[in-house]
């Protein structure tokens, strides 16, 4: 049976929390990868939840931080 929402929800924030740090640590092309994954699919999670919570400012900067990493992606 697979995980419920909750449980998803506290995964992929683990992950990104994750994913950040290892980003401030290190700025290289596999910390940039592996944030950008971890962002949309938490922004993923919240147009799923949207109904429930609606955190237009949080998708707004997550949004915005995957598009300024894609810059950095592409350099």
């Amino acid at each position: 049976m697979g995980e419920s929402g909750i449980a998803q929800a506290n995964r992929l924030v683990g992950q990104y929390r994750g994913v950040t740090l290892a980003l401030r640590q290190n700025k290289g092309m596999e910390e940039v990868h592996a944030y950008r994954i971890a962002a949309r699919r938490l922004l993923a999670l919240l147009a799923l939840w949207r109904p429930l919570i609606h955190e237009p400012e949080l998708e707004r900067r997550l949004t915005r931080a995957v598009g300024t990493l894609s810059a950095l992606r592409d350099a």
